[in-house]
């Protein structure tokens, strides 16, 4: 008798295999969808700067502006999604756009974030104050990328009551006695079992429910702060919220 019906059933129960089997097949699947992704964003790029901007209200000017920001973001994220599914060019990041004013990053951030969480319960925002102006060595599209990740993690975790959020930056001693920034993004949300802590960084799984969240953002978060030689971890508790930590190496 063939042995080839127990096989597949085995393989069809593991769970890693399951797992490697999908990740192929996401990378097959962005490949055909990431091109007709930039022409989508393009045309809304071209779009809104083909406007004529004169005797337009100030506001609907900086409308339109924001539209741009978030256009070219769009287009940044694509291309971070691509390289995220293929080994790293030799020549690494580009000299230009290595660095990142990590303050400014953060507003961005949550700019972003707040619209989205504008008609659901109220989140009080707050940044602790800290001297410097710390600068990383990281893309700003992919810097605001981790804080958005988290910020609207954040949100959605504390709703419908709303909460607080706050960011807080400290430095710490790294290998060679290298100075690293860690910024902890704390919320007052529900918090997190063990279990579902240890697994909020593997692909594909999320706590937020069917057609509710892909289980790529935390992953893609901590590749883009570990190709920077940097790190994101997280620290939580159930009913006393969760905590995460950026970790980055200063410039």
């Amino acid at each position: 008798m063939s042995k080839s019906t127990p096989d597949k059933k085995l393989n069809c129960e593991d769970p890693r295999l399951w797992q490697h089997d999908r990740l192929a097949s996401v990378g097959l699947v962005a490949a055909g969808l990431v091109h007709e992704l930039q022409n989508q964003v393009g045309g809304i790029l071209l779009f809104s700067q083909a406007l004529d901007r004169q005797g337009l209200d100030v506001e609907v000017v900086e409308t339109l502006a924001e539209i741009e920001k978030v256009a070219l973001h769009s287009k940044a994220l694509i291309r971070d999604f691509l390289d995220f599914l293929r080994p790293p060019s030799p020549e690494g990041i580009a000299p230009e756009r290595d660095r990142a004013d990590v303050s400014q990053s953060i507003a961005d951030a949550w700019k972003i974030a707040a619209l989205k969480q504008s008609s659901q319960g109220d989140v009080e925002f707050r940044v602790a104050p800290f001297e410097g102006t710390p600068t990383v060595s990281i893309p700003k599209h992919q810097l605001v990328q981790i804080f958005l990740n988290l910020f609207v993690n954040a949100c959605e975790a504390m709703q419908p009551q709303g909460g607080s959020l706050e960011v807080r930056f400290s430095q710490e001693l790294g290998s060679s006695n290298s100075v690293r920034g860690v910024w902890e993004v704390e919320d007052t949300g529900p918090g997190m079992s063990p279990d579902v802590l240890h697994k909020i960084f593997e692909p594909f799984f999320s706590s937020k429910g069917v057609g509710k969240g892909t289980g790529l953002g935390l992953v893609i978060c901590r590749q883009l702060c570990r190709t920077a030689g940097g790190d994101l971890t997280c620290k939580s508790r159930v009913s006393m919220g969760s905590t995460f930590r950026v970790i980055l190496p200063l410039n």
